[in-house]
């Protein structure tokens, strides 16, 4: 019953977090036909309360949640899962996207250009959802902490998921190169970073030593920690 109880509130969870992200999307359209000048003002503002309502998220209540019950709960997933779908919607503010498609409607660039953001979208779609199904969809979601994972794209750097996510990003951004998309680039790095700060805490805690030996010889992205 706890399992079938789990599904259910992930379920609706991932339902009410599709719903708010097609409304943001479309309230977001509307804002842009009527008011076009209104843009930056809207983008600031939603940049500032994903930045902070993100930090809150990914290091407070991700944080407490693995401190008191040493996982995700739904509550705290389903908070996760929305504020990374408001952020991928953050883009449709300023560059309008088909939805077959998922780029722009309105970019003018040259087929070098596509095919490079093309080769970084799929390429970290695929590394993404290798890195996930090798780690495990329940630990990819932190309702599994049974045993530290190193092999594989773990082996290499602790944070293969965010790398592969920031290939996705980059390929996004240079369809439409500008200062929105430099803002999306760094409010990427602001949530990434607060939601691995939290998931190492949690990790050490679990792991102790064996944690630290990892954390020691595995780069945290790929150069630097």
């Amino acid at each position: 019953m706890r399992g079938l109880s789990n599904i259910i509130v992930r379920t609706i969870g991932a339902i009410v977090a599709i719903a708010i992200v097609t409304a943001a999307h479309y309230s977001w359209q509307m804002i842009r036909l009527s008011y076009p000048q209104a843009i930056l003002l809207v983008y600031c503002v939603m940049f500032t309360l994903l930045a902070l309502g993100g930090y809150f998220v990914l290091r407070t209540t991700a944080q407490r949640s693995y401190q008191r019950h040493r996982q995700l709960t739904d509550f705290s997933l389903f908070l996760l899962c929305t504020t990374w779908g408001l952020f991928f919607s953050l883009p449709s503010l300023y560059a309008p996207y088909n939805w077959a498609w998922s780029w722009s409607n309105e970019v003018a660039v040259g087929s070098t250009v596509r095919l490079l953001s093309s080769i970084l979208i799929i390429g970290g779609l695929a590394g993404l959802v290798f890195s996930i199904l090798w780690l495990g969809i329940t630990h990819s979601t932190g309702h599994e902490s049974s045993r530290l994972r190193t092999s594989g794209p773990y082996r290499f750097t602790r944070n293969p998921q965010i790398l592969t996510g920031t290939l996705i990003v980059l390929g996004y951004t240079i369809l439409r190169p500008s200062w929105y998309a430099t803002g999306w680039l760094i409010l990427f790095a602001i949530l990434t970073r607060s939601m691995v700060a939290s998931e190492e805490e949690h990790l050490r805690s679990i792991y102790g030593e064996e944690y630290e030996r990892y954390w020691t010889r595995t780069p945290r992205y790929i150069y630097f920690r």
